[in-house]
């Protein structure tokens, strides 16, 4: 059941007036972090860790535990744009400051564990399994669609 019909066009400000003082105060607090990102980043490119460089700003600098492309940075989520700087940055330098989601981030890469080929060539017949699998489903998928689409069906059954 249909409760109400809106007409297709721009809505009036009081309608969108929260959601513009929201995203207004949300720019202007993304605005200030950039600075102090900025500032924090310059400082622990000058030399100063992290932590101080932080502190110096009245923050606290976290370390986050090993983590996975897949299951993203504790504490920050999957933001691609962070998990990309993590893992494409050397080793011991300091990246940033990089928009997040939920704010500016710089990161100091401390270390990073490569990938062990050895469990990719171990799980290599199950992968290509599974693929093959998705593969088969989708293609046998796309014909029975096909096959219905195109199928003239007659009904001479006497009600």
């Amino acid at each position: 059941e249909v409760d109400a019909v809106k007409d297709a066009g721009v809505p009036d400000f009081d309608a969108v007036k929260a959601r513009v003082r929201q995203d207004y105060i949300r720019d202007q607090q993304f605005a200030s972090a950039k600075a102090q990102a900025d500032r924090i980043y310059q400082a622990a490119k000058g030399g100063a860790t992290l932590d101080a460089a932080a502190t110096a700003e009245g923050l606290t600098a976290t370390q986050a535990p090993e983590f996975t492309r897949r299951l993203g940075i504790p504490g920050l989520g999957r933001d691609a744009e962070l998990i990309a700087a993590a893992f494409t940055q050397p080793v011991n330098t300091v990246a940033g400051p990089i928009r997040g989601t939920r704010g500016w981030v710089v990161m100091h890469i401390d270390s990073r564990t490569p990938a062990d080929e050895s469990q990719l060539e171990a799980q290599r017949p199950s992968i290509q399994a599974n693929l093959l699998s998705v593969k088969q489903s989708q293609l046998y998928n796309s014909w029975m669609d096909n096959l219905r689409r195109e199928a003239k069906v007659e009904d001479f059954r006497a009600f």
